[in-house]
C-alpha cells in the first residue's frame, strides 16, 4: 500500500512538472509571436514615413507645376506677376500648398505613431501572456510538490 502511494505521488508530481514546462514554453512562444507582431508594426511605421516623404516630394513637384501654369496663364493675359492680383494668386497658391503640407505631415506622423503604439501594445501583450503562463507553471509546479507531500504524509500515516 505504501509503495502504491509513493509511486502515484511521484507520477502525479512528474505530470505536474511536465505541464508546468509546457506552460512555460507556450508563454515563451506567445511572447515571440508578440515580438514578431511588434516588429511588423514598426516596419509599418517606417513604411508610412517613407511613403509620406515620397508623397511630399510629389506634392512639391505638383505645386511647382501649378505655380508655373499660373504664371504662364497670367502672363498670357498680359498680367504682371510681380504685384497686384497675380501676386496675390501666387501667394494664395503657396499658402494653400503649405496648409495642405501641414495636414499631410500631421496625418503622416499620426499614422506612424499609431503603428508604433500598436507595436508597443503587442510587446506588452506578449510580456503579459508570458507572465501569465509562468504563473500557471508555478501553480502546476506547486501542485506537483503538494502531491509529493501528500504521498509522503500517506506513507507516514501507514507506518506511523
Amino acid at each position: 500500500m505504501a509503495a502504491v502511494s509513493v509511486v502515484s505521488s511521484v507520477v502525479a508530481a512528474q505530470s505536474f512538472s511536465r505541464a508546468a514546462g509546457t506552460e512555460r514554453r507556450v508563454g515563451d512562444y506567445n511572447r515571440q509571436l508578440a515580438e514578431r507582431d511588434a516588429k511588423i508594426h514598426e516596419q509599418k511605421a517606417r513604411q508610412i514615413l517613407h511613403l509620406g516623404k515620397l508623397d511630399q516630394a510629389d506634392n512639391m513637384r505638383e505645386f511647382g507645376r501649378l505655380q508655373d501654369s499660373t504664371r504662364i496663364a497670367l502672363s498670357n493675359n498680359g498680367w504682371m506677376a510681380s504685384s497686384g492680383t497675380p501676386a496675390l494668386q501666387l501667394a494664395y497658391n503657396a499658402e494653400q500648398a503649405a496648409e495642405q503640407e501641414r495636414r499631410n505631415d500631421y496625418a503622416l506622423r499620426t499614422g506612424a505613431a499609431g503603428a508604433l503604439e500598436e507595436g508597443v501594445q503587442a510587446r506588452l501583450r506578449g510580456t503579459l501572456e508570458q507572465a501569465t503562463a509562468y504563473s500557471r507553471a508555478s501553480a502546476l509546479q506547486s501542485q506537483g510538490y503538494q502531491s509529493l507531500l501528500g504521498g509522503a504524509s500517506r506513507v507516514a500515516a501507514i507506518f506511523g
